[in-house]
């Protein structure tokens, strides 16, 4: 890969990394401060919420169930999704790119 386009890559997924930051629900700043995850792997990067750290991330995308909640709807339900489905768009736009979507076998 040339000097401008590994500069050009490195860009995209500094800005992608930052939307997902500033996404991500700030209760406690664990989540986004010490959970979210920016690595550099043989293929390219991978953004992602590192269960050990913050493994209430999955409840953050689910809709509240719970009495406890008394009917009130989760304010982060499904912030990831959204935001990784913005990010993929924005990262084919910017390096030419196509999206093709894994979400781990969940739909």
């Amino acid at each position: 890969m040339n000097k401008r386009l590994r500069l050009k890559l490195e860009q995209a997924v500094f800005n992608a990394y930052w939307k997902v930051f500033n996404a991500a629900p700030k209760d406690t700043w664990n989540l986004a401060v010490n959970a979210l995850k920016l690595e550099e792997t043989e293929t390219g990067y991978v953004i992602y919420v590192d269960s050990a750290v913050a493994p209430y991330m999955v409840y953050t995308e689910e809709p509240w169930t719970s009495t406890r909640w008394n009917g009130k709807k989760n304010p982060n339900e499904g912030w990831f999704r959204r935001v990784a489905d913005a990010v993929a768009v924005e990262l084919a736009a910017a390096l030419g790119g196509k999206i093709e979507v894994n979400y781990g076998g969940v739909e």
